[in-house]
C-alpha cells in the first residue's frame, strides 16, 4: 500500500496568473499560513488546510489549474531532497489478493471527477477521510509522509490525444505543523524548487523548444510540456526561503 520515491524525482506544479506575471519560489509553493483563508476545500485537503500538491508531469499540472492560459500560467519543478514514502492509491497493474482490489476501489473513489461549480463535493469525502488518517499518522510520528493517486483531471486528457504511462500521477503532502505564518518547515526542507517560468518568458528570451516532426501526435515526449520539463530540469533549484 505504500510506495517509495527515491531522493531527487522529478514533480511539477502550476499556478494560474493575471496577466503577464512571474512569481517568485515562495509564491508558487505551498499557499503560507497567513493565507489560509484562500484556501477552498480540495481533494485531499479541508477548508483552511494548506497541503503541497504535486504533479508528475507538467501536463497534470495545467489540467489541475483548469488548463490556464498557457501563456501566462507559472510553472516549476519541485525535486524530494530525502526519500519519501507515500500511500500509493493508483490503480494495480494486477489484482493478485484482496488488497489489490482494495487499493484499485480506493483508486476510482478517489479520482472521481467533479464539477467545479458543485456545492458540496460529496467525492471529495472518502479522499478527505484517508487524508485525516495520515495526518494522524504524522501526528503519532509515523512514516508515511505524503499520498500518490490518480488526477481526476485524467478524463479531459481524451480530447486533446495525450497519453503516457504515469503522465496522469498526482501527489499531495500534507504539512508536518500548523503555522499561523510562513510556509510548513518540513515541507521547505523537503522540496527545492526551480525558478518559475512562463512560456512568455521563454519566448521572450529565445529558449529554443523542438518542435516535434509530426504535426499531432499522442507521445507525451513529443509534445510542448516534455520539452518544457526538460528545460526546467536545467534551471537552478533552491529551496524556498
Amino acid at each position: 500500500m505504500v510506495s517509495q520515491l527515491k531522493v531527487r524525482t522529478d514533480f511539477y506544479r502550476m499556478r494560474s496568473a493575471e496577466g503577464y506575471k512571474v512569481y517568485n519560489r515562495e509564491g508558487i509553493f505551498q499557499i503560507a499560513g497567513e493565507n489560509r483563508r484562500l484556501t477552498s476545500k480540495l481533494r485531499f485537503s479541508d477548508d483552511g488546510h494548506p497541503c503541497l500538491y504535486l504533479g508528475a508531469s507538467l501536463y497534470i499540472a495545467w489540467e489541475e489549474v483548469r488548463r490556464a492560459s498557457f501563456y501566462t500560467v507559472n510553472f516549476a519543478r519541485f525535486r524530494n531532497t530525502k526519500a519519501l514514502s507515500v500511500l500509493d492509491l493508483t490503480m494495480r497493474p494486477r489484482c493478485r489478493c484482496l488488497t489489490d482490489f482494495v487499493m484499485c476501489y480506493l483508486c476510482l473513489l478517489t479520482s472521481a471527477k467533479v464539477e467545479d461549480d458543485d456545492k458540496y463535493k460529496y467525492r471529495y469525502e472518502v479522499s478527505g477521510l484517508l487524508m485525516k488518517l495520515l495526518q494522524n499518522s504524522i501526528a503519532h510520528k509515523g512514516n508515511v509522509d505524503g499520498i500518490k493517486y490518480i488526477s481526476s483531471r485524467q478524463f479531459d486528457g481524451s480530447d486533446i490525444e495525450m497519453k503516457g504511462r504515469t503522465i496522469m500521477e498526482a501527489y499531495v503532502f500534507p504539512p508536518k505543523e500548523s503555522l499561523d505564518n510562513g510556509v510548513d518547515k518540513w515541507l521547505n526542507d523537503t522540496f527545492e524548487v526551480s525558478a518559475v517560468r512562463t512560456t512568455f518568458m521563454y519566448n521572450i528570451h529565445q529558449i529554443n523548444i523542438v518542435n516535434p516532426k509530426k504535426a499531432l501526435t499522442c507521445n507525451y515526449q513529443d509534445t510542448m510540456f516534455y520539452e518544457l520539463e526538460q528545460q526546467l530540469k536545467k534551471e537552478k533549484m533552491e529551496k524556498v526561503k
